[in-house]
């Protein structure tokens, strides 16, 4: 599924094909019936002389049908992204993008979410959120905030 995605989001975004892996990313499942998530990291280097991964891996964890349906199409996103670039994406792209990559129902619970901690006065104002290098303490508003400019974006 992991490599079905990969085709799927590369087409999405890039409109093609990425190359096959230079390394395959490491992939640990935890099927837990206590929570979902996820999370891939990366290390940046230089192949051929341009910015490019030169190593990942990827975690995921939870019930698997929420697995299959949005936490690896996720996390598959980022590396489609880290790849693309050959280097870190802006984190608000890179977590909206990917929770674009989501199920119907959980981009329908990050809309509703941003709606709620932007009436809450909990947003994080734009010239702040383009320049996030690092996660905020407050994650879900990054979250929800990137998703919600991704999504108009798109």
């Amino acid at each position: 599924m992991a490599e079905y995605y990969r085709r799927e989001k590369a087409m999405e975004w890039l409109g093609v094909e990425m190359p096959p892996w230079p390394r395959k990313c490491p992939l640990r499942v935890i099927v837990n019936m206590s929570g979902a998530g996820g999370a891939t990291t990366f290390t940046f280097g230089s192949r051929d002389g341009r910015p490019a991964v030169t190593g990942q891996e990827m975690e995921i964890r939870g019930e698997v049908k929420q697995l299959l349906n949005s936490v690896l199409p996720h996390e598959v996103t980022h590396t489609v992204l880290a790849h693309h670039f050959g280097r870190a994406v802006p984190r608000w792209a890179d977590e909206g993008g990917s929770v674009l990559s989501e199920n119907d129902e959980e981009r329908y619970s990050h809309d509703v979410r941003c709606r709620e901690l932007l009436n809450a006065g909990r947003a994080i104002r734009l010239k702040v959120l383009f320049r996030m290098g690092e996660y905020p303490r407050d994650m879900i508003v990054l979250y929800a905030q990137g998703f919600s400019v991704s999504n108009w974006l798109v």
